[in-house]
């Protein structure tokens, strides 16, 4: 496995959690439940990562767009490294 590789599963990693999280967000669920608990867990992992991104384009009519944002970064950087790295 080349690091090139490597570089790309971590982000494609990211990338799902932050799908994830997404998904999540729109769901409700109680407190107690296993749900609750990997909500809970993305949520303490994406704030700090989406708070930049919410602060560059705020939610709009309750809607926010900075998860797009987000996704579009983190694949330039990808690219960046993997071109970089190869």
């Amino acid at each position: 496995m080349t690091l090139a590789e490597i570089i790309s599963y971590i982000f494609d990693i990211i990338r799902y959690i932050l799908l994830a999280w997404i998904i999540l967000s729109w769901i409700p669920v109680k407190p107690g439940n296993i749900v609750y608990t990997i909500k809970s867990s993305l949520n303490r992992f994406m704030r700090p990562i989406m708070a930049p991104f919410r602060k560059i384009l705020p939610p709009m009519g309750g809607v926010s767009f900075a998860p797009i944002l987000l996704f579009l970064v983190l694949g330039f950087i990808r690219d960046f490294l993997v071109n970089a790295v190869r």
